[in-house]
């Protein structure tokens, strides 16, 4: 869980976006982070309404 939360400030990460998984492979030298957001709508910036997002 430390982890999650240092990687999240590492990479300046704010809600509603959030780390969810972090997973080193040292045979590759790879780190792999997985980001993810919380909400399925924004609010518009102008008129501040309820906007859902469209997953393709």
């Amino acid at each position: 869980m430390k982890d999650i939360r240092l990687y999240e400030q590492i990479l300046e990460i704010e809600r509603p976006w959030q780390v969810e998984r972090v997973s080193l492979n040292k045979e590759r030298k790879e780190l792999e982070v997985e980001i993810t957001f919380k909400v399925r709508f924004w609010a518009c910036p102008e008129c501040q309404e309820r906007m859902h997002i469209l997953w393709i």
